[in-house]
């Protein structure tokens, strides 16, 4: 059973002020919410508290879809809105995004943004490293490939991903 509210309103703070009110109102309440914008580039805003709305993120992501630039707003309300096992999935995401939309800065950002939120899941933060590393060899700065790396061994010696790393040090195939 859902509940469907349409609501039309000319203020550009809608969907927060929506989000507030929702999540004030009824105490555990699972929603999302989107508005569109009726004048310039027509944006689309969402918000919501649904890890539903990491999954749709990460098909719009994962599959190249036209509305991949959906997933970013979703990811974002996500990663400040949930607790940290769904904050760092959805920061993680964001990095895959920034990785497609080929802002490599931006991508290693997200990764380690996404190392620090959840320390009780220790594969999310061992790859959240070692895809910043790889962003940071893709950027050519050897360096911080090299620091992530050693990050990796010291904390996730056994780690799948400390062997990736030790390989991308290497100039292997992954």
């Amino acid at each position: 059973e859902i509940n469907f509210i349409l609501g039309q309103s000319h203020f550009i703070k809608t969907v927060e002020d929506l989000h507030e009110v929702l999540a004030q109102a009824v105490p555990g309440i699972k929603f999302g919410l989107a508005f569109c914008e009726s004048s310039g580039a027509a944006l689309v805003r969402v918000s919501g508290n649904d890890p539903a709305m990491i999954e749709l993120a990460q098909l719009y992501i994962y599959e190249g879809s036209t509305r991949l630039e959906l997933a970013p707003p979703m990811l974002d309300a996500v990663t400040v809105k949930q607790e940290p096992a769904s904050a760092a999935r959805a920061q993680y995401l964001l990095g895959e995004y920034y990785y497609r939309k080929g802002n490599l800065a931006a991508a290693a950002q997200s990764f380690l943004v996404a190392a620090t939120l959840n320390a009780a899941d220790a594969d999310r933060t061992a790859s959240s490293l070692f895809r910043a590393a790889e962003m940071m060899n893709l950027a050519g700065r050897a360096a911080d490939v090299r620091e992530l790396a050693a990050r990796l061994e010291k904390f996730f010696p056994g780690s799948q991903w400390t062997a990736e790393a030790r390989k991308l040090l290497e100039g292997g195939p992954r």
